[in-house]
C-alpha cells in the first residue's frame, strides 16, 4: 500500500522537470539516460544511490542526480515534478526485485503525478497500457 495521508495529490504549480526515483537494482538508468539524451531541452531529476550509476554510463548534462534524499525531500519532488519516469529492467532480470518500482509507482499516484513506466507484469494491476 501507500500512505495516502502523507502523500497528497498536487495538480497545479509543478516545476519543469521529469522525475525518476529508485535505488533497487531492477532500475534501468542506462535507458533513462538514453531518453534524456533524446530530449536535451527537458530537465531530469534522478533520486538514486551511487550503486545505480555503475552500469548506467555517462550522465547527460540535462540530468541532475540526488543521492539518497530524505522522505520529506522526496515528497516535495513528487509534488513538484511534471511526471515520473519509471525505467526498469524487463521481467526475468535476475538482479533487483521482481516488482521493482512498485512503491515509487504508488507514491507517485498518491501524489497526483502522471507516470510513464517500463512494461512489467506487475504494473498491469495498476495502470493501463497505451498501445
Amino acid at each position: 500500500g501507500v500512505d495516502t495521508i502523507f502523500y497528497e495529490p498536487v495538480f497545479e504549480g509543478r516545476s519543469d522537470y521529469l522525475l525518476s526515483v529508485g535505488r533497487d537494482n531492477g532500475r534501468d538508468y542506462k535507458t533513462l539516460f538514453e531518453v534524456a539524451r533524446l530530449l536535451p531541452d527537458r530537465q531530469f531529476h534522478c533520486v538514486l544511490s551511487k550503486r545505480n550509476l555503475v552500469e548506467a554510463g555517462d550522465i547527460p548534462a540535462n540530468v541532475t542526480i540526488f543521492f539518497d534524499i530524505s522522505i520529506l525531500e522526496l515528497k516535495k519532488k513528487y509534488a513538484e515534478a511534471q511526471a515520473l519516469i519509471l525505467t526498469t529492467h524487463p521481467d526475468g532480470h535476475r538482479d533487483g526485485s521482481d516488482c521493482s518500482g512498485q512503491t515509487v509507482l504508488l507514491d507517485a499516484f498518491a501524489s497526483g503525478l502522471p507516470v510513464i513506466a517500463s512494461r512489467k507484469a506487475y504494473i498491469a494491476d495498476y495502470a493501463l497500457e497505451d498501445k
